[in-house]
């Protein structure tokens, strides 16, 4: 929502986060789904233990990349931000 106040702009931004829709043993999978989930809840339970206590990304997966570069997404064709962002709002003259 976007409140005109005086020559300037405030707003109020809201969401909402959807949590244990479903329980955690409830997965889709495929017929030649060969995955271990309970090796993989472990593994993950365990990192997030050596983390807790020895600070974040002490240990982090391969995927999670080795370097402190941050990746950041290319946004040289990226939509207009009608909704959250007040220099993107159409002007209709």
């Amino acid at each position: 929502m976007v409140f005109r106040k005086e020559g300037s702009y405030q707003y109020k931004k809201a969401s909402v986060i959807v949590w244990n829709i479903v329980p955690d043993f409830t997965i889709q999978t495929n017929l030649f789904d060969n995955i271990d989930r309970d090796t993989l809840s472990r593994l993950s339970a365990a990192i997030d233990a050596i983390n807790r206590k020895n600070g974040h990304n002490t240990i982090k997966v391969a995927v999670q990349g080795t370097t402190e570069k941050s990746w950041h997404l290319k946004c040289e064709h990226i939509s207009k931000q009608y909704t959250t962002n007040l220099d993107d709002i159409i002007i209709v003259k």
